[in-house]
């Protein structure tokens, strides 16, 4: 029975990659054999604003109105953006076709506020903004920098690749850039106040997937589609966001919909949102959280309501020693709280609530 079942299962297996090889085949034939139609437009309007006296914006108004706009994915109207291709788009992303074609409809489908965190050079952005078409708020965080030994798609300037990319395609105005690190609060706290209650988070950054969502958990709407990329073993990012998207499933905190080509999609479980909390390890009995800046706030570390200290230890002695000691400091590039619990057990598992009072100096 065993033996039946798993060669049926990798017979089905089988099929559905054929099935799937076939479509993309299929549509990549369409868009390239129509190609003509799509340029049409463009070619018939500069005719016409040359040599038939129309006024230029009468002709661009006449040829947006034309029936063959509808193979441009009837998107024209809104802010110059038309058909995007993602065969196309899947040639500057690492993401399968598939994966591109899921965002673009969870970004059509929901309402809320976008979080886009990590896109590289936006392969994944274009596919969520070319789905919304601005009518939700689309945030995007991005380190920037630059990848020139990329093995697929390197870059001298993420940032500008980025944004060339998305104004390749009329998309550009659609999202806010900010660069920096997304776990900075100069940075999150300013894109989290832009995009409203967050519909739609996507990750692709770092790894640290656990430290955004518990960055990000308190200000997404109850039915909040999550999408996180890099869950295949062979990923290189893998080792760190399974464990991390396992213990919230375990939870209760995420609820999986379908896996896709290594990237996992679903939504936010009904739980208090204070199980997303996490703390990274520094070393020894030292853990880290998001801090503001020292120098413009200071701040007061609780457990379950009551202070912890002494405060602005010795890092030294918070990783040997810990039993509550903590310290505000500034970690280049970003700010931290190092601490340890009063136990010295993990702030992950104790159940215990950790929290940061902050006052302006």
């Amino acid at each position: 029975m065993v033996a039946v079942h798993w060669f049926a299962r990798r017979a089905w297996l089988a099929v559905r990659f054929v099935y799937m090889k076939t479509r993309e085949a299929a549509e990549t034939t369409f868009w390239h054999t129509t190609s003509f139609l799509r340029a049409t437009p463009s070619r018939i309007r500069r005719i016409a604003g040359r040599l038939a006296s129309v006024p230029p914006r009468l002709a661009h108004g006449v040829m947006r109105a034309a029936p063959w706009n509808r193979l441009r994915g009837g998107g024209a109207k809104q802010h110059g953006a038309g058909y995007v291709d993602l065969h196309e788009v899947r040639q500057f992303s690492m993401l399968d076709v598939n994966v591109l074609r899921a965002l673009r409809k969870a970004a059509r489908r929901g309402k809320g506020g976008v979080f886009d965190v990590g896109p590289y050079v936006g392969g994944s952005t274009i596919a969520m903004a070319s789905g919304h078409r601005g009518r939700r708020k689309h945030v995007v965080i991005e380190a920037g920098g630059a990848y020139p030994d990329q093995p697929f798609i390197p870059s001298l300037d993420i940032i500008a690749d980025l944004e060339r990319n998305l104004a390749r395609y009329g998309l550009l105005e659609l999202v806010s850039i900010y660069q920096g690190w997304s776990d900075d609060p100069a940075v999150y706290r300013p894109a989290l106040k832009e995009a409203g209650p967050i519909g739609l988070f996507f990750f692709d950054a770092n790894g640290a997937v656990a430290e955004q969502l518990s960055i990000c958990a308190p200000f997404m709407a109850d039915d909040c589609t999550i999408i996180l990329d890099d869950i295949n073993a062979g990923q290189a990012k893998a080792a760190i966001v399974l464990p991390a998207l396992n213990r919230l499933i375990a939870k209760g905190a995420l609820v999986e919909d379908k896996v896709i080509f290594g990237t996992w999609f679903g939504h936010i479980g009904k739980v208090d949102r204070s199980v997303f909390a996490h703390y990274a390890h520094e070393e020894g009995h030292a853990w880290m959280m998001p801090a503001p800046d020292p120098a413009r706030w200071r701040v007061e570390l609780l457990e379950d309501g009551r202070l912890l200290g002494p405060d602005q230890a010795l890092h030294a002695d918070i990783r040997a020693h810990g039993h509550g000691a903590w310290s505000h400091w500034n970690f280049n590039p970003v700010t931290r709280v190092m601490f340890s619990t009063s136990d010295n057990t993990d702030p992950n598992e104790n159940g215990r609530k950790y929290e940061l009072k902050v006052y302006p100096r």
